[in-house]
């Protein structure tokens, strides 16, 4: 995910700042459009630091499933970002 992830540690001038603001309010707003399940698998594993088993368990799916689908709601981010 960090991939495209604005980087907030350039901001030298306040446009720079107010582009980044208006790159993770995308980023966001992006998220936001998926289901819950998958918002849950993303917040928790790049924001909250948890494993596939953790988010497993949290979510009710297994291990091998959860890694699915955060990488095919990565990939559907990229695009959407993309646009």
């Amino acid at each position: 995910m960090l991939d495209f992830l604005p980087d907030n540690s350039r901001h030298s001038s306040p446009l720079e700042l107010l582009i980044y603001e208006e790159d993770m309010k995308i980023v966001y707003q992006t998220i936001d459009k998926f289901d819950d399940i998958v918002q849950s698998i993303i917040y928790g594993y790049f924001f909250e630091d948890k494993n596939f088993t953790q988010l497993a368990e949290e979510v009710h799916l297994s291990d091998k499933t959860v890694k699915r689908r955060l990488e095919k709601s990565l990939k559907l981010l990229r695009e959407n970002l993309e646009e």
